[in-house]
């Protein structure tokens, strides 16, 4: 048994990409300690987060309208602060995602920024449990006032 075990830990390695969240915990801490003009890091960062709230602006549109609908119903209302809360870790991952690109294409003789895993540092910022745990607070806190709790 114990070797069926380790067969099918090793088919689980190879199916699922190696340590991408801690890769791209290790990327963006490189990523931190590189320093560059403060105009390239103002520029970056708000086109960053401006792509990244064009992207999930639709999706947060619709769900405006579905709550809307569904205004009266708490469950509906959990849904939706359940989906809110995915939309703003995926508007951080992809802000950061694209700030590192427009990084990138401003400096394109920095070897080391060029060998930054863009996607790594995308699931790491999707996927970083201390905004998770801020914004899922700030959601609680401003979805009980709504409900009047």
């Amino acid at each position: 048994m114990d070797n069926n075990y380790n067969k099918n830990v090793e088919k689980l390695e190879k199916a699922v990409p190696d340590g991408l969240w801690k890769k791209g915990k290790y990327e963006f801490k490189k990523f931190t300690k590189m320093r560059f003009r403060k105009s390239t890091n103002i520029i970056s960062f708000i086109f960053g987060f401006l792509i990244g709230i064009i992207i999930v602006l639709p999706l947060g549109l619709v769900m405006y309208q579905v709550l809307n609908v569904f205004k009266y119903n708490a469950n509906a209302f959990r849904l939706f602060l359940v989906i809110v809360w995915i939309l703003i870790m995926l508007v951080n991952g992809i802000s950061n995602f694209f700030t590192l690109r427009i990084v990138k294409s401003y400096n394109p003789d920095m070897t080391n920024l060029q060998e930054i895993d863009d996607m790594a540092i995308f699931v790491y910022q999707f996927l970083n449990p201390g905004f998770a745990i801020f914004v899922l607070l700030l959601l609680a806190f401003f979805g009980l006032k709504f409900l009047g709790g």
